[in-house]
């Protein structure tokens, strides 16, 4: 009995519209409103949660015994809010799961706290039970109170939530930035899933952007250097990859280092000329070797060099003999790595292409990041090391070259 009516009933939805027709239906259409409340349940620490009305109705032949202005509820009376013991937590939040609505219990008397009573707030304070939150520690004041009226500390916590992004809107974002840098939208979907589902609970203050970046680095392979006394290094690629001035800047960089180091074309000798002019003002050993039969006798002259760096003929993707015969001229030399030439602003399906073409006919071993100075996107080149898993060894942009960083990739894939 509530207000003196047995009969009086308590409905909850989304809106007034909503619950109209089942009160018609179940009190007749000359059913009185006693109470209506407006609330929110759901949601984590009072946010999130979703907007719903609880209204009081009973028969139109039974008046009330007090006016509606007497009229008090569990938001009101300060009480604490108590769970009833039992109750399914999700019916209860759902009006269109029940089968039938529940009746409200008597009203409390002055100064005594609501006992087994299905009122909304419970319902608010269920849903915090559902979400390991304790009840005690749940807010009572539903519907929110001004903001001058709310604690400093509490309208400070609601403006930092709300001026927070919404995480999933900030992954599309991020997402944009990872493909339009190169990335393939699958990889980059499951990457940014994962931390979504993972550190993202543990660095909740911390930009999604960020976050990232720092998963997308601990998956980058990188690899420079040997531990050899000697190392033949050999750079392959397509057409206007870069290889003639990626060797001659690996050559310098060594060089400098005073490794003792030298280049070996395996282009014809007038193609050859090129590379010759970019290393003929340093202490850089120099030969070609346009055949296989040339190539004994060019590593003849070079065994006293620590370094060898070896420059190749292009292939073509479209044209397996051609790479084919990089590969016969590479088993020749006898070289310690392949260094397979990404050009930036590659995408990652482009640099995949070219890995599928040597597939099973030139085996690379590392991946070299190369125009830098044209275009800043890595993606491509960072997909195909992930994908492959075969590391980054060196950046060029210009006539530098430099040893890549994980974290520095991600900064570039992000930037």
């Amino acid at each position: 009995m509530i207000n003196g009516h047995t009969d009086t009933k308590t409905y909850r939805g989304e809106s007034l519209e909503e619950l109209l027709p089942r009160i018609a239906e179940e009190l007749g259409p000359d059913a009185v409103i006693t109470r209506q409340r407006d609330g929110i349940v759901g949601g984590i620490g009072g946010f999130f949660g979703k907007k719903i009305l609880e209204v009081e109705a009973r028969p139109a032949e039974r008046p009330p015994t007090l006016p509606a202005g007497v009229v008090l509820d569990a938001y009101d009376d300060g009480s604490p809010l108590v769970r009833t013991q039992g109750e399914d937590t999700a019916d209860a939040m759902d009006p269109e799961t029940r089968e039938e609505p529940r009746e409200a219990a008597p009203e409390p008397a002055a100064g005594e706290a609501s006992s087994g009573a299905t009122t909304f707030a419970q319902l608010v304070d269920e849903l915090a039970a559902a979400n390991d939150e304790p009840a005690a520690e749940e807010e009572e004041a539903v519907p929110a109170q001004p903001a001058s009226a709310q604690p400093a500390s509490r309208t400070q916590e609601q403006s930092e939530q709300s001026a927070r992004p919404n995480p999933i809107y900030e992954g599309i974002g991020v997402g944009h930035s990872l493909v339009w840098s190169g990335l393939s939208s699958e990889p980059v979907a499951s990457l940014i899933g994962s931390v979504l589902r993972h550190s993202s609970l543990f660095s909740a203050e911390k930009p999604l952007a960020e976050q990232v970046k720092a998963a997308l680095a601990q998956q980058i392979p990188t690899a420079t250097g040997w531990t050899t006394e000697r190392h033949v290094l050999a750079l392959v690629g397509t057409a206007r990859s870069g290889r003639t001035h990626a060797a001659a800047a690996i050559a310098r960089a060594y060089a400098h280092a005073r490794i003792a180091t030298a280049v070996l074309s395996l282009e014809s000798p007038r193609t050859a000329l090129r590379l010759g002019a970019l290393i003929e003002a340093e202490e850089i050993g120099f030969d070609v070797a346009a055949s296989r039969a040339e190539i004994d006798f060019a590593l003849r002259r070079l065994s006293s060099y620590g370094l060898v760096v070896v420059d190749t003929p292009a292939f073509a993707t479209s044209d397996p003999q051609s790479i084919e015969r990089v590969a016969r001229l590479l088993d020749a030399v006898g070289v310690d790595a392949v260094h397979l030439l990404v050009p930036a602003g590659l995408t990652a399906d482009a640099a995949g292409a070219i890995s599928a073409a040597l597939a099973g006919r030139l085996d690379y071993t590392h991946i070299m990041v190369t125009q830098l100075d044209r275009d800043t996107r890595v993606g491509g080149a960072v997909g195909l090391a992930i994908g492959t898993q075969r590391p980054i060894s060196y950046l060029m942009a210009g006539n530098e070259v430099t040893v890549p960083d994980a974290y520095e990739l991600a900064e570039r894939v992000l930037a």
